[in-house]
């Protein structure tokens, strides 16, 4: 058994980092937005529900139990019912999705086991053998908390919040009840008390993972549109370069045919000047040819 609890202790504090990260990751929502229940209890609610107007009279009835109560066993025992009833009414609130009703309650049943585990250590106080009474209360505090812990995992937003603030408001309860335990169920209950621990801190590991893989797979089809949006934006770019290459290169070879027209024109120039020089020096050659045959048939005559 111990064994087994230290594994349990060893788990707790290897995901403590974890849930307290996991909390900033929870989705938010309204009691409106969720479907929970809490099962029936021993006790039955009020006559009055926390959404009547009249309500106040149920609340007036509980003032006046407690006037005619005047042993701090009574009292312990009174507060622990009228934390029963208002663990019904929230049943019933829960159902009817009021948020109102269901804030009533829950402090309701934080605010009397606070006041039953200050009854039963004022009885101890006192010099009374309280070992029975504070396993009554105990196990009425016990059984409420397996409530809530069911509660807690179904809900989400200010409902779970809620939910595990009562939680731990009876955890404190419950230790300060626990001192009148004898011995034998102290051991005990300091090893359901771990468990329990243990198993919403599990609990509350194995959503989070849930919640951090829904996250990543976010993330993942995030960057996947951001790289194609990327990409598209690169193929632009690409093709703009492209273009503007192709309209340099474009204008590269109109220049360079140009060059060539220019070259070419001037070229043409030089061999029509050079023929034309030649046909003149051709002409004047003919020419003097001539005038030398011309001469000559002067003189021999």
């Amino acid at each position: 058994m111990k064994k087994y609890l230290v594994a349990i202790l060893t788990l707790i504090l290897f995901f403590t980092s974890s849930t307290s990260v996991y909390a900033k990751h929870r989705q938010v929502l309204g009691i409106q937005d969720q479907n929970v229940n809490i099962p029936p209890t021993v006790e039955g609610p009020g006559i009055f529900l926390p959404d009547s107007p009249f309500f106040f009279l149920d609340e007036l009835k509980q003032n006046i139990r407690m006037a005619f109560v005047f042993t701090p066993e009574d009292k312990a025992k009174i507060y622990t019912s009228i934390a029963g009833e208002r663990m019904a009414e929230l049943r019933f609130m829960i159902a009817k999705k009021n948020l109102p009703g269901i804030r009533t309650d829950m402090e309701g049943i934080a605010d009397n086991f606070k006041k039953a585990a200050d009854q039963v250590e004022f009885a101890k106080m006192s010099g009374k053998n309280v070992t029975a009474l504070a396993k009554e209360v105990n196990d009425k505090i016990k059984e409420k908390q397996n409530v809530l812990d069911e509660l807690h995992i179904q809900s989400q937003g200010e409902l779970e919040g809620s939910t595990k603030s009562v939680s731990d408001s009876l955890s404190i309860a419950k230790t300060k009840v626990e001192n009148s335990l004898n011995l034998a169920d102290l051991e005990n209950e300091i090893n359901d008390d771990i468990l329990r621990d243990a198993e919403m801190e599990i609990h509350e590991t194995s959503e989070f993972a849930g919640e951090l893989r829904n996250t990543l797979i976010d993330l993942q089809e995030e960057a996947s549109r951001s790289a194609k949006e990327s990409q598209k934006n690169r193929i632009e770019v690409l093709k703009k370069i492209i273009q503007e290459k192709d309209d340099q290169a474009k204008k590269e070879q109109e220049r360079k045919i140009e060059l060539e027209k220019i070259d070419n024109e001037k070229l043409w120039k030089m061999q029509t000047e050079a023929v034309d020089s030649a046909r003149e020096m051709v002409e004047q050659a003919q020419k003097t040819s001539r005038k030398f045959e011309e001469l000559k048939v002067k003189t021999f005559d």
